[in-house]
């Protein structure tokens, strides 16, 4: 394979993130007529009950050609993948893959399903991906071991779980995933971290693959296969980041501003799930009853359309994720920023 690739022409591996990119589209979007066919055939289908948008049954197995794009797309280039982190989030992201197929066909409790979350966070954490520093954010520097394990497993399950709680509604969370990753990818593209920088087009473009059939009005959802492979993916690639960036010879963005900027990318599944969390609490709910209470619930009572909503929530996901860009660049807000939440 590396002399196949040693021989491409050099335009090849010039626009290599382009091409895995592309490939990625590609494959997920010849997958999915397959997979809705095989799904109907077999019932393997969301049904229609009285918290869900939906009023047909539709498949959702979505979340394979997902997974089979970015895997496909990434294993061409694999001589950029020789490093012990790619063994770990590959072992992560298969644990659970497996286990939301398991649940979008059977169906599985919450809790067994959190458990096989928190293996899956624990492997990529004890294989060196977590956060070790706050960078100076309100006043914490270096974490010390137990921290670092503690914190960082919270944060991978609550972005997992925070993911798949805003797939509720056609295009949304394949959107904002598809943005997310692409700006994931542009940053380890500035940083000079090709390897990681494919991993990250290769599963926007197998999430962009995917999105062409579930648009409104959907065809198939990725269900919880796909929704925890891409919380997954996009908070271990969001850490990397963080981690890359303090060394010195790809200090690209300054350390404090880097934790905000990628904290920006993950904010709006995040925010809205701390947001309903708070509320089912105030209201002496379980924290994890279903209900419609969600910013696209919310955004529907108000009488906009299920594209309406899905644009609008897209365009709020990119304002701020540019706010978080910007935080390193304008004096004035980088002043700001650094007075509020960091030692100056």
């Amino acid at each position: 394979m590396e002399d196949i690739i040693s021989q491409l022409p050099t335009w090849v591996l010039e626009y290599k993130l382009l091409i895995v990119f592309a490939t990625a589209v590609l494959i997920s979007s010849l997958l999915i007529p397959q997979i809705i066919r095989f799904s109907l055939k077999n019932g393997w289908v969301d049904v229609p009950d009285v918290r869900k948008i939906h009023i047909r049954s539709i498949p959702n197995l979505g979340g394979i050609a997902i997974f089979l794009g970015l895997f496909f797309a990434s294993i061409f280039w694999y001589r950029y993948f020789k490093n012990t982190d790619f063994i770990f989030i590959t072992i992560g992201v298969l644990i659970l893959f497996f286990t939301g197929i398991f649940d979008d066909i059977k169906g599985m409790k919450a809790r067994r399903k959190l458990i096989f979350q928190i293996i899956a966070s624990f492997v990529a954490v004890a294989g060196g991906i977590r956060i070790t520093s706050f960078q100076g954010f309100l006043g914490i520097e270096e974490l010390n071991i137990v921290t670092q394990y503690i914190f960082s497993m919270i944060v991978i399950v609550g972005v997992i779980n925070a993911y798949n709680l805003i797939d509720g509604i056609d295009g949304l969370a394949g959107g904002i995933g598809v943005i997310n990753l692409s700006v994931i990818g542009y940053v380890f593209y500035s940083m000079d971290h090709t390897s990681f920088a494919l991993i990250s087009f290769a599963g926007a473009g197998s999430l962009l693959g995917f999105l062409i059939y579930n648009f409104h009005p959907a065809r198939i959802f990725m269900g919880d296969t796909g929704a925890m492979t891409l919380g997954f993916l996009t908070v271990i690639l969001g850490i990397k980041a963080i981690e890359l960036n303090t060394i010195t010879y790809t200090h690209t963005y300054l350390s404090q501003h880097m934790l905000l900027f990628i904290s920006s990318i993950m904010f709006l599944p995040v925010f809205d799930t701390l947001r309903v969390f708070t509320i089912r609490i105030l209201h002496r709910k379980s924290p994890f009853t279903p209900g419609k209470d969600h910013l696209h619930h919310v955004l529907l009572q108000l009488g906009l359309k299920p594209v309406q909503v899905t644009v609008l929530l897209y365009t709020l996901n990119v304002l701020v994720i540019l706010m978080g860009f910007l935080i390193n660049y304008i004096k004035p807000l980088n002043l700001f920023v650094s007075t509020m939440f960091f030692n100056i």
